[in-house]
């Protein structure tokens, strides 16, 4: 019975996209490899690319249209901020193993890195790092004061971090179980022209405007989104404080989410401290 609809399923879409080159672009995958709460990634079928297509949270706090998308691609090109090369498609076809196969009317393609590693607490400790760092929070505080978007670099799986942080800071016994990360922001180990040494994973932002006619719901979003940009700058701040601290004297710290930040920045050293 699964096979007799997977084969109906299959000659739909083959119908609604025949292989015809004036029809929107074919992308053959192998598998999907990841997925976070916006997007979910997949695997070329070559092994040299992945694409990012939408997940069902993306809607939550992003405009998952490909209008939206086009324009965030276009801030962060005028920002000059690093990104992998990265192509933007507004129709498409995926085609995976046999019979999966459907219509994306959005789709990043980037290069799929291999080598890389996630932005550690004591990567600031290297001059060029911290200096890439710096500008990267500047130029994002910017964005979010002109167009009041949030570059999301923890990445969502910063809040499990810092659940588990709090967990095991009240602990009667502190033991360590991991080292925190920057999420969204990679070294890469073979940087080259066109690929930055610390490359954004991510190229969208939270959107934190007003929504006109916004419900009760959508205003609490928002506040909460807010307190995550505030979070996100005092913990990449303080991530940067012993060794530079001028965007803690730069910026105002003063507000309930850059204090958690600042805690959160000085227990994840001290747990990578212990770590080590």
């Amino acid at each position: 019975m699964l096979v007799f609809f997977a084969l109906i399923f299959f000659m739909d879409s083959a119908k609604r996209f025949p292989d015809r080159p004036d029809q929107a672009p074919t992308f053959f995958y192998e598998k999907r490899i990841n997925g976070g709460n916006e997007h979910a990634v997949y695997l070329s079928a070559c092994g040299e690319y992945v694409y990012k297509v939408p997940n069902f949270l993306g809607p939550v706090w992003q405009d998952m249209s490909s209008e939206a998308a086009e324009r965030e691609l276009g801030i962060f090109n005028e920002y000059d901020l690093p990104i992998l090369p990265t192509e933007f498609y507004d129709e498409g076809l995926m085609v995976g193993p046999f019979p999966w196969r459907f219509e994306v009317d959005y789709l990043f393609k980037q290069p799929f890195i291999k080598d890389f590693k996630p932005l550690g607490v004591g990567d600031a400790a290297d001059l060029e790092v911290r200096n890439v760092l710096i500008e990267i929070l500047e130029k994002r505080e910017e964005i979010y004061q002109r167009h009041g978007l949030s570059l999301d670099l923890l990445g969502g799986a910063a809040l499990k971090d810092l659940i588990r942080m709090a967990r095991d800071k009240f602990r009667l016994a502190f033991k360590p179980s991991f080292t925190p990360s920057v999420h969204n922001l990679m070294l890469v180990s073979d940087p080259n022209d066109g690929i930055p040494s610390m490359a954004i994973c991510d190229t969208r932002f939270m959107n934190l405007n007003p929504v006109a006619g916004a419900g009760f719901v959508r205003e609490r979003i928002n506040n909460l989104l807010r307190h995550f940009h505030d979070l996100e700058t005092g913990a990449l701040a303080g991530l940067l404080k012993p060794y530079d601290d001028s965007l803690v004297r730069k910026l105002d710290m003063n507000l309930v989410g850059h204090q958690v930040g600042l805690w959160a920045a000085n227990q994840g050293r001290e747990m990578a401290g212990r770590a080590a």
